[in-house]
C-alpha cells in the first residue's frame, strides 16, 4: 500500500529538482484539495493556469523510475495534471484523481523517506500537544463553556489530520463529551429556569393570599 502523506508546503521552494528533459512516464494521485492553510493545492480556473499543482507519485516509469517512487510528494505545472491522461473506471473504484504525465513535466520532488521523518517528528510534537490541551479542554467543558470548547478542537483536529496522529478515536471521544456536556449544562439551566419561575409563581400567591387576609 502506497505511503501517502501531506507534509506542509511551506517548505517547498527548497524541495528536491526532478533534471530537466527526464524521460518516462509518472500516474500521479492529486493531493487533496479541500485544505488551504495545512497545505492543500490550489486549484486553478481557466484564468490562472499558471500556477503549481501538488501530487502524490503512484508509478513511475522509464528513466524517471530511478528518480520518483512510490508516496513521494511531487510539484508539476497544474496545466499538466489537468490535462494528463485518465484512467477507465467501471465505477466500482473512484480514479478521479488519478492522472499520468510526462516525466519532463515533473518539477520538484519530497522524497516519501524525508515525508516520514516530518510525519514521525510531528505526530511526536502533536501527541504532546494533545496531552497539554485535553485537561483543558475537558475544563472547559465541564463548566459549560462547550463553544469555546469545540472552537479549540477543530484546530486540533486538523493538526492531527495533517500529521496522521492517530487520535481519531480519542479525539471523538473528547468531542461526544463536550456534546454531552452541553446537553447536561443546557437541562441544568432550563431546570434552574423552570424552578425559578415556580417560585415566582409561589411568591405571587403567597403575597396574594396575604393581601386577602389583610382585607378581612
Amino acid at each position: 500500500m502506497t505511503d501517502f502523506i501531506k507534509t506542509p508546503l511551506s517548505e517547498s521552494l527548497d524541495w528536491d529538482d526532478v533534471p530537466p528533459n527526464t524521460k518516462g512516464r509518472v500516474i500521479l494521485k492529486r493531493w487533496p484539495a479541500d485544505t488551504h492553510t495545512a497545505g492543500g493545492i490550489i486549484t486553478p480556473g481557466a484564468e490562472s493556469r499558471r500556477v503549481m499543482g501538488v501530487a502524490w507519485v503512484y508509478r513511475a516509469s522509464g528513466d524517471v523510475k530511478n528518480i520518483l517512487s512510490p508516496g513521494d510528494s511531487v510539484i508539476c505545472a497544474e496545466s499538466a495534471i489537468g490535462a494528463g491522461l485518465q484512467f477507465p473506471s467501471d465505477g466500482a473504484v473512484d480514479l478521479s484523481d488519478y492522472r499520468e504525465i510526462d516525466a519532463e513535466d515533473v518539477y520538484h520532488v519530497l522524497p516519501v523517506a524525508r515525508a516520514r521523518q516530518w510525519r514521525d517528528k510531528a505526530r511526536l510534537a502533536f501527541e504532546d500537544k494533545w496531552r497539554e490541551e485535553k485537561p483543558r479542554i475537558m475544563l472547559l467543558a465541564d463548566e459549560g463553556e462547550c463553544a469555546m470548547a469545540l472552537g479549540m478542537m477543530t484546530p486540533l483536529k486538523a493538526e492531527n489530520e495533517l500529521c496522521q496522529g492517530g487520535l481519531e478515536s480519542e479525539m471523538a471521544e473528547m468531542e461526544n463529551h463536550i456534546v454531552n456536556m452541553a446537553d447536561h449544562h443546557a437541562k441544568a439551566r432550563q431546570a434552574a429556569a423552570e424552578a425559578a419561575d415556580a417560585k415566582a409563581k409561589e411568591d405571587i400567591a403567597r403575597e396574594r393570599e396575604k393581601l386577602a387576609k389583610n382585607r378581612k
